[in-house]
C-alpha cells in the first residue's frame, strides 16, 4: 500500500512537473504571439500612411495629366486656327469664306473655354 502511495505521488510530482514546464512554454509562446502581433500592426499602420501618400501623389498627378491634356487641347486649336487663317486668305469663293470664318469662330469659342479651365489648374 505504502508503494502505491509512493508510486501515486512521484506520478503526481512527474505530471506537476510536466504541467509547470508546460506552462512556461506555452507563457513564452503567448509572448512570441503578442509580439508578432505588435509587429503586424506596426506594419499595417505604415502600410496605412503610405497608401494614404500614394493616394495623394495619384490625385495630384490626375490634375497634372488633366491640366497637360487641356495645353494640348489648346495647342491643337491654335493649329487649326492658324491652319484656317492661312485658308481663309486664300479662299475661291464667298462660300468658302463663309465656312473657315464660322469655323473661326467655333475654334476661338473653344480657346476662350480651354483658357478658363486651364485658369482653373493654377
Amino acid at each position: 500500500m505504502k508503494n502505491i502511495k509512493q508510486i501515486f505521488l512521484y506520478l503526481l510530482i512527474i505530471v506537476s512537473l510536466v504541467l509547470i514546464i508546460k506552462t512556461i512554454y506555452d507563457s513564452r509562446d503567448i509572448g512570441s504571439a503578442r509580439e508578432d502581433l505588435s509587429s503586424a500592426q506596426e506594419s499595417l499602420q505604415v502600410s496605412n500612411d503610405k497608401l494614404i501618400e500614394a493616394r495623394a501623389i495619384i490625385t495630384s498627378m490626375e490634375k497634372k495629366i488633366g491640366q497637360y491634356e487641356i495645353r494640348v487641347e489648346m495647342i491643337r486649336a491654335e493649329m487649326d486656327s492658324i491652319a484656317l487663317s492661312f485658308e481663309k486668305t486664300h479662299a475661291k469663293n464667298w462660300d468658302d469664306l463663309q465656312r473657315i470664318k464660322n469655323e473661326l469662330i467655333k475654334i476661338s469659342a473653344k480657346l476662350r473655354e480651354l483658357r478658363k479651365k486651364n485658369k482653373e489648374f493654377e
